[in-house]
Parts: structure tokens; sequence; C-alpha cells
């Protein structure tokens, strides 16, 4: 008779152990089915990252889900560096996954020591519903019989047996590492004295036993090692360490010489295990925290009166359509039950603006929402625009609304700081976010571990396709990248490597989770403690839900997201520029709600662009020069249209020729021109939409937002619908089959109208800064690109060209950033290389200096000493002081001053000095060419002064930056970024060109490039050393 085995995994690891483990978690489950298992738990080291999608995916294959962790236990206590063990820990129940959350969490934040650890105290607190094994070969009582410690194992057990009962198991494994086969028989002897019950276990790192090679490849990443090496890190024994089938489990431990019964026992107690846990991993509600009422007051009052407060303040005059659109907003507020969400949002925006933090005019479908704008949330009048409200929230939608804030980059702490202050430091946190290595990054990280040179992998992972979503789909791409599995590279020690088995170890690194951070804005508000709902790492005082954005929301969790954006922080400091030079205090929000300012558009309709939000790459340059706007809308027309797919449909330049009467504006019926009209007839809104299906078949706006959702098949289906509503409206078969048909067509690329409202207010007033205050936001952009030197250089060549007055960094002027002052900008101290911000920060404190002397009384000289003062000299910053002076002769001086030895005090009056030298050593510190440029003998003709496609277009420049690669022909192309008195200038080097001057197309070296004008790039033909 065949004995009956249940054998479930409770003991296996995903890839959220992280570099450690290599399977999938989708995988894993389907590995579970496959084998007949009716459960899986999933025990990640020390984390609950994987949780969320465990029972998602146990759920599509109908199996049980079981959630827990390996923890780190350190029984000598976790708040002090002390050793640990691993610890399988399993939720029960309920109570038992609250526990594990708290487990998780607490060790992280109090116990973190190299690792996330917990004590026998924070067990005892939290151990309620939960199952423990003793584990691994890392486990404690594992460890104590390997050390000989039979006694004190046995004490350890029994106490462990003391606190869980029945719950507590020593667990078996089926590895053939001789100190297992050790451990599993004292294991075995100690369940017969102590009645304490075994269970056997994988310890799973993989799936299947073919994919030990690629966790071995893991391992590597994870521990900076390379395949193929003597000290490659492996598991020891044979590759066991996958999900074994039951029949697989009872085979290895036999081999062992346990005992058929122990083993069909051990194998059992898994099935008990999964009986024992009953927990379901679902929403109970929307986790919404109650925002904090001034006495005397409700939510309901409180969010009544700050509307009708902004709607005196903000709508002048105030119409019947604004009365009605704010009635139905809060009608439906109230009726979700979303009002603290609108205060609390509200709240962290006016604090923001209270401290002087610029905040964005709006991001996303909120900016349609008419109670946004009155409350100050954004600045997108929804009426005056045309947005839709049902676009952001409508009363049949399930999901909690979404209000994205943009704030200043380096300032968004502050935000959250206030939030941790107003509800509880505990209650608040930020989100997690996880990358999964994509087709090209999977195959990086294989030729990495494989030791293969930098050049040769690079060759390989830029043959794959840039639109290929998988790596299945990159060999459909090019054949030719499938066909090098049949080849051999010599790897960086000269050993030869077959390239069938690097790229087997890609495809199967694919999709496995490989990074582990913050989501850029989320921020998670609890209305009790953060951990009573979710897992947390990071410290105390920095909280990080260990699951992404989808995960929390799918489970209750309130997101509200404040992203901090670079151009707010230039907008700011520009602002905060003009304001110290000029005593204006400039209202941005006044600038965007009425963008009429001609010598704007002027700027926009030129194409030179490259300093504006939104309007910076050479594509949109292009497009504003092609559209010419004259208006606000056609800024965010132009944002919305400026997309891959619309411009696939020709839509994109259509509409410029259209706007500029070079083609006829087309509609499907004439009532459409009052919906589409502002875009020439072109449907280029989501909003587009759903006026088309309300006005034409009398479907809500609720409804009709639901179209953007929808597949083409989905939609194929309502055409009938939509046919039969119109017609029944008095609408002709022929129109609206038409209307229906580019409607579909459309939600290709559908764009919210809300959005591009909002960011083109933000486009709009970056051109205004620019056009009225040039030298402010030139100094603003350059403070914040400050470590992009190219970005640096290129704006730098537009200073110049625009004959603004560059000043080297002054140790009397200079700022840690770049300032602006009576139409000069002075390079900041904090920019140049070598000269730390505790350096800055000292001789911004103590400066004004008259000498070198004040410099060395004044400064703390452990400080401001020889590596911070000689660079500090030879980038000018000294040259006030004497005027009379060489940079050289400085700093001949200080080290006089000093007391340096006579052989460093000549060494450096011997040194050569000239105007060259000089500027080199500007280029150096610096990054740019400042006093004098090695191009500036030469007379080449601008670039603007080219037309577009002229062929025999000459520049200038140094070689900064060389990027090779293969084209599709397999002939290696080159792309060169070149520094010309401009700026940078893009140059493209097909690959017959390169050929023959490949040994020219090398950074740092001076070239002069002729070829063919395209768009803000050269297209090569001939270069030339340029001897400067």
């Amino acid at each position: 008779m065949a004995i009956k085995i249940d054998f479930n995994h409770i003991h296996s690891h995903s890839c959220f152990s992280k570099r450690d483990a290599h399977s999938r978690i989708d995988l894993m489950v389907q590995r579970a089915k496959e084998n007949g298992q009716r459960a899986i738990a999933l025990t990640d080291h020390g984390v609950l990252h994987g949780i969320p999608e465990l029972f998602r995916e146990a759920q599509k294959h109908g199996i049980k889900p079981i959630a827990g962790m390996e923890g780190y236990l350190a029984p000598e206590g976790r708040q002090k560096p002390s050793k640990h063990y691993h610890q399988i820990i399993i939720a029960k129940n309920e109570q038992g996954w609250k526990n594990l959350m708290k487990l998780s969490s607490e060790a992280f934040m109090t116990g973190f020591y190299n690792k996330p650890r917990i004590d026998m105290e924070l067990l005892m607190k939290h151990k309620q519903g939960l199952i423990l094994t003793s584990s691994c070969l890392a486990g404690w009582i594992p460890q104590l019989i390997l050390q000989g410690e039979l006694r004190e194992a046995r004490q350890v057990a029994e106490k462990f047996q003391a606190i869980f009962g029945e719950d507590f198991y020593l667990e078996i494994q089926p590895n053939t590492i001789p100190a297992q086969e050790i451990v599993n028989k004292e294991l075995i002897k100690m369940s017969k004295e102590l009645g304490i019950e075994l269970v056997a276990t994988c310890d799973a790192h993989y799936v299947d036993k073919s994919d030990a090679k690629a966790h071995q490849a893991m391992l590597c990443l994870g521990r900076g090692k390379r395949m193929l090496t003597e000290d490659t890190p492996k598991y020891d024994g044979e590759p066991t360490y996958y999900l074994q089938h039951g029949k697989e489990v009872y085979i290895n431990l036999k081999k062992q010489g346990i005992e058929p019964e122990v083993i069909i026992q051990a194998m059992n107690n898994t099935g008990k295990i999964v009986d024992k846990v009953n927990f379901e991993l679902k929403k109970e509600r929307d986790l919404l925290p109650e925002f904090p009422l001034p006495e005397g007051t409700d939510k309901d009052k409180l969010l009544g009166e700050m509307v009708k407060e902004g709607l005196k303040r903000k709508v002048k005059p105030v119409t019947k359509q604004y009365v009605e659109r704010l009635q139905y907003e809060l009608k439906v507020i109230r009726e979700k039950g979303y009002q603290d969400y609108f205060l609390i949002v509200s709240d962290a925006i006016k604090f923001a603006k209270s401290r002087g933090i610029e905040v964005g005019k709006g991001r996303g479908s909120g900016a349609g929402s008419l109670v946004a704008y009155l409350l100050d949330i954004t600045e997108v009048d929804p009426i005056k625009h045309g947005l839709f409200f049902e676009r952001f929230l409508d009363v049949t939608r399930q999901k909690m609304p979404d209000i994205d804030t943009d704030i200043e980059d380096t300032r968004r702490y502050e935000v959250i700081d206030y939030l941790k202050q107003k509800y509880g430091k505990e209650r608040v946190a930020q989100i997690a976010n996880y990358g999964r290595m994509t087709a090209k990054q999977a195959f990086k990280n294989a030729l990495m571990v494989y030791d293969v040179p930098f050049a040769k992998a690079q060759e390989i992972t830029n043959m794959i396709d840039d639109h290929a979503k998988t790596i299945e789909e990159a060999y459909q791409l090019n054949p030719q990248l499938k066909a090098l599995k049949n080849k051999k590279v010599k790897r960086n020690d000269g050993k030869m490597v077959e390239l069938k088995e690097v790229f087997e170890v890609a495809e199967k690194f694919e999709f496995v989770v490989d990074k582990l951070g913050k989501h850029a804005g989320g921020v998670l508000i609890t209305p009790t403690d953060i951990t009573d709902y979710f897992p947390i790492f990071g410290t105390d005082d920095e909280r990080i839900v260990q699951w992404d954005k989808d995960d929390i929301e799918q489970l209750g969790g309130v997101k509200f997201d404040f992203l901090g954006l670079k151009t707010l922080t230039m907008v700011g400091l520009a602002v905060k520029s003009i304001e110290r030079e000029y005593g204006i205090k400039i209202d941005t929000n006044e600038i965007v709600r009425n963008p009429n300012d001609p010598k704007v558009y002027e700027l926009i309709a030129s194409g030179k662009t490259q300093n504006l939000f939104q309007l910076n790459s050479s594509g949109m340059q292009q497009l504003c020069k092609a559209v010419k706007p004259t208006k606000f809308e056609h800024i965010v027309a132009i944002n919305a249209l400026y997309r891959p797919p619309a411009l696939a449909s020709g839509d994109t330049w259509r509409y410029a020729r259209i706007k500029n009467g070079e083609e006829e504006e087309y509609y499907s019926h004439p009532e459409e021109k009052a919906i589409t009209g502002e875009t020439y007839g072109i449907i280029t809104y989501q909003e587009h939409v759903m006026q088309l299906v309300h006005h034409f078949a009398g479907w809500d706006y609720g409804y009709g937002d639901k179209l953007r959702k929808m597949t083409p098949e989905q939609l194929e289906e309502l055409r009938p619908k939509f046919l039969a509503d119109s017609k029944a409206r008095g609408y002709d078969e022929k129109s609206m089959n038409e209307i229906w048909d580019r409607i579909v067509r459309y939600m290709g690329y559908g764009f919210n109208k809300s959005h591009g409202v909002a960011y083109s207010m933000l486009t709009y007033l970056t051109g205004w800064l620019e056009v009225h205050y040039p030298e402010h936001w030139m100094a603003a952009i350059m403070s914040v690109k400050m470590g992009e030197q190219e970005k640096v250089a290129q704006i730098f060549g537009e200073i110049k060209q625009a004959g603004f007055d560059v000043q080297p960094p002054d140790v009397n002027k200079s700022e840690k950033l770049f300032t602006a002052h009576g139409g000069k900008i002075v390079f900041p101290l904090g920019t140049i290389n070598g000269v730390g911000d505790k350096a800055v920060d000292e001789l911004l404190s103590k400066r004004p200096f008259n000498s070198l002397e004040e410099v060395m009384e004044k400064c703390d000289l452990r400080v401001v000493n020889k590596r911070a003062m000689k660079p500090l000299i030879f980038a000018g910053a000294f040259d006030s002081l004497y005027p009379e002076l060489t940079r050289k002769d400085i700093y001949v001086k200080y080290l006089e001053l000093k007391g340096e030895k006579k052989s460093e005090i000549e060494k450096a009056k011997q040194m050569e000095w000239n105007d060259t030298i000089k500027a080199e050593l500007e280029k150096e510190l610096i990054g740019i060419y400042l006093t004098s440029h090695p191009l500036e003998k030469f007379n080449f003709r601008k670039w603007e002064e080219w037309s577009d496609g002229a062929k025999n277009v000459l520049i200038g420049g140094k070689i900064t930056k060389v990027k090779t690669f293969l084209d599709k022909n397999q002939n290696r192309m080159a792309f060169l970024s070149v520094e010309t008195l401009e700026g940078i200038r893009e140059v493209v080097v097909f690959a017959s060109t390169f050929k023959k001057y490949k040994d020219l197309c090398k950074e740092g070296l001076f070239v002069m490039i002729e070829g063919r004008k395209d768009g803000d790039k050269l297209l090569a033909n001939k270069l030339k050393e340029l001897i400067v």
C-alpha cells in the first residue's frame, strides 16, 4: 500500500533575500503547485517584502500561502554587537501576523547590527500566534550541536518548547553537507527525548536544480566575487537547496540513514503546520488617518469654511458654474469620506509654503479638482482650463484619491519631518521601491560576474534593442545576439568562458528583484503606529514600509505623494536670488495664473528651450520651432503630443501644420469642434474622450473616464452601444463610427490634460524667469546641476554667448552655490574640486579677508589646510586680494606664510606658468575654461548661423565623452560629446567615418569636425586634430 506523504515547503527564500536567494515568487508558487503541494511558505531573511506577492500568486494557483521570515536571533541582546543565529518564524493566525510584522520592524529599528536582529525579550513580547523551528545549520540549536555543546542545545530546545509548546519544531534538512547529517542525527535524538516534533524542509534558495549555477552567480553579485575562480562562493554539498519534490526529499533524507517512519512523520508535519495556519492577508478598510481638528469644529465644517475662503480669494466673479461645481465635488468627497485626505494634503502644502519651500502648481489628475484649487493644493483653475473632477475622483471609483505634489527636492525632508511632528513619527513612513532586472541589467550582471571585460560586456549589452521587454524579445529583434551563445570570450583573468553559460545565467536573472530603495514621493500616514498595519525597514527616525505602493494601497494604506523636483529647487533659488538683489518678492502663482507674456512665447517659438521645464530635449526644441506657440494652450498641447505613440501617429507634426495654416482642420461632426477645437480637431487629451462620449452618447463623465483603461478589444465591444446611444440622440452612424475609430486609435497615447496644464504652468514659469531674470535663472540651474560638469559647461557657453560676465570663485564674494548680482554670475566655492564642505563653511563664517595672513589667523587650519587652499588659489579664489600676482605667485606666498620647507617653496617657484596652464587648471578644478579658452584663437561660426541640413558645418572643441557601440550591421560607430565655445555639442560618427578617424575619437582631444547639421546634433564626416 502506497504511503501518503503530505509534504509542503515551509522554509523557502525568494529573491527578496537579496543576492542570497535567486527564486522569483511566481515561479516558486508555480513549482509548489506542480509538485502537488497544498501550500508554500515564504521565509526571507529578516524581511516580509514578498508576502503580498506570495498571497496573490498563491490565490491564482489555488494553494495556501504561509507568511514567515527567517529572522536573526541575538540571544545576548539585540541592542549590542553580539552573535546572531537564523530563526524561522511563521505566522499561524492574524495575531501571529501582527507579531511577525512587529518583530521584523523592531529588528530594523532597535536591533540592527549588520543584520536586522531580534532577541528573546522581543520574541517573548510578540510570541502569540507564531510557529518556530530550529532552523538551518545557522540556527542557534544546530550551531550548539556542531560546537559539541549538546547539553546547551537541549536547554535551548526546552526553552522554545516551554514558550511555544506544540508550535515549536526541530528542523531536519536533506542536503548533503556532512555537518547537516550530524545535526539531523542529534535533532532526531532530541525529538524522541523531549517530545518535540520534527519537520523536514529544504531551505530552498532557488526553484529548480538547474538554477544552482544562477544562484551561485547571484551569490557572486552579493559578495563582489567572480564565477569560475577558487573563491567563487557556493553552498556546500550537492545542489539540494531548491524546491524539491516530496519524493526527492524522502530519498535524500533516507540516504543519510534516517529511518523511513521518522522521515515520513517529519514530512507530514509540514502538513500539520499548513493546517494550523489560518491567516488571510486582505484589506479590511481604508487606513485613512484623521486630521487633527481645532476645538469646536468638525471636518465637514472646516473643509467647507476653507473652500469658501478660497472661492472668495481666488475666483472673481463667483459664477453659478463655480458654485455648482464646488457643491458637486464636496458632495462626492463627503460621500466617499475623504475629507481628512484633503485637509491633510492642504495642511502639508500650507506648511511648505510658510517655510518658503517652492511647491508645484499641480500634478496628475488632482489638478482637475476645484476643491484642490481652492485649498491651494494646486494652482490650476479646472473650470478655466476645461478640466474634469471625474478624471480625478468619481463616486463609483473604489480607489482612494491620489493627489501628487511636487516640492523642492532638497527640502522634501522638511515636509516629511513636519508630518512626523504633527502625526507622530511612529505613524509616518516612506514607501519601498523594488527594482527587477531588465533584459539589459540581467546581461550586465551576468557578464560582470563571469569577469567579461567591460568593453566586450558593453558591446554585448548594446546589442539588446531598447524596445525589447524581455530577453526572448531581444533575441527575436537581434538574432545575432542569440548567435553569440555559440561563442567563447576571454575573461579579464585570461581564461576563456563559453557565452552559452553566461547567457543562461542572464536568462535566469531576468525579472529577479535586484534593488530595494525608497519610492520617489510616497509617504504613508496611518491611524495608529504604522507597524500595526505594515512591516517597516530603515530606522526608527526614518521608517520605510517594506512593501511598494501598489501592495500598500491594495491592503488599505493611504499614500500621500510629495515628490522632490529639481526644477522647483531651481525656481526657489532664482526667486530668492532676485529678492536679494532687487527686493522684489515674486509671486510665482500670480505669474502662472496669467500666462500671457509675449516674450515667453517668443523664447519658446525660437526653439531655445534647453533650460525650460519639459521642453529641454532636442526633439521638443524642434517641435516648439515648428508650432510657434503664441498662447498657453499651445504649450499644453506641445507637452501632450510629444510622446512616442503620438509622434508615430503623425498627429504631433500635423498639429503644428494646422496651427500655422499649412493644413486644414478636420472634424468628424460639426459639433465636435466645441470639444477638440482647442487642438485643431486632434483628439489630444483623455478629457476629450470624456467630453465626446458625453456629448454624443450621453454617457456620464465618470463612465467616459473608464474607457482609458480598456483594451482595443473591449472598446470594440462598446462600439454598438456608442452607436445606438448616439443615434438615440439624433446623430448619424457614419460620423459616430468615425469618432469611435478615432477614440480607439487615440487610446494608445492618451494624455491627462489636468497634468498637462499643471506642468505647462511650470514650463511657462521657467520661461518667464529666463526672459526676465536670465542671470539669476542660469545661476540657479548651475547650482542644482553643479555635479554635472557637461550641463554646467553647456549653460556657461550660453551665458557667454548672451554677453553675461561670469566671475571665478572669490573668497569674499562666492557662496556655496552659484550667485548672480549686477548682471554677473559668480562661481561658488562649493564647486571647486578638492575643497570640502567643512572648509567652505569655515571660510564663509570667518570672512571677509584682506590677505592670506587673515585667512590663516581667522580660520581653523586643520580644516582650511593645504589640501583645500591649493585648489582654492589655482581656481582664482584669491585673485581679488592680489590682483598684481599670478595664481602661481599667490600659491608661493601661501607656502611661505605657512612655513613650508624651502624645497617645497622652490619647487612651486619653478613651476611652469602661462595662460594655457591656467586655463587647464581651471578646467580641472571648476569644470570649465573660465578666464580664457583654448579655442578663442579659432574663428568658428556660431551654431545657429548654420541652417538645419547644412552639409559643410564646422565646429571645434574638446571631446569630453566617447560612447562606442555596434550598429545594426555590427560595425562600430560612436557618439561624441564635444565642448565648444557655445557649450556641449553632440556629434554622431557613423561606422564608415569612425573607421577612418577612430584614433581622433578620444576623450580630452581638441578636434575640428566637419559634417551635416541635424537639429542640435552634428553628423560627422571628417575629423582633424586641433593644436591649441
